[in-house]
């Protein structure tokens, strides 16, 4: 009888160790390292870029070019572009925050809603699905 209970002792103790250790195992793989995001803000960063040109020869050359649309989405691209920038300093300086994150995806959807009542040319809508696609990771 208490062969048993130490038994089924040993197998409780070791039942639980095993589930601490997928927990944490499960947890580890959802974090991201710095080197990462390093890697994550640099892409977005470049890929906006690119997008911040090609959107503004698609703006310029389009039916809103040189009116007072035309400049506010432009600030609002450049907006976009600050955020990230600011977001990348302080991520380099350990100051980011999650308002810093707050700030860009805010920004990306100004942005994001001027594409969905507005056509565009082919290069500047696959420059910002490269974008969205860093920030729906960020």
């Amino acid at each position: 009888m208490n062969m048993l209970r130490r038994m089924t002792s040993l197998v409780l103790v070791l039942a639980l160790a095993g589930m601490s250790v997928m927990a944490q195992t499960q947890r580890r793989a959802y974090r991201v390292n710095d080197r990462q995001i390093q890697t994550l803000l640099n892409r977005l960063e470049n890929r906006s870029d690119v997008f911040q040109r090609s959107f503004a020869d698609a703006v310029n050359g389009g039916r809103y070019g040189g009116t007072n649309r035309e400049d506010n989405i432009n600030q609002s691209v450049t907006d976009f572009r600050t955020a990230i920038d600011t977001l990348h300093a302080n991520f380099n300086n350990r100051r980011e925050s999650q308002q810093d994150v707050q700030d860009v995806l805010d920004r990306a959807n100004v942005i994001n809603d001027y594409f969905s009542r507005s056509r565009l040319n082919t290069r500047a809508n696959t420059d910002w699905a490269n974008v969205r696609t860093d920030l729906s990771e960020l």
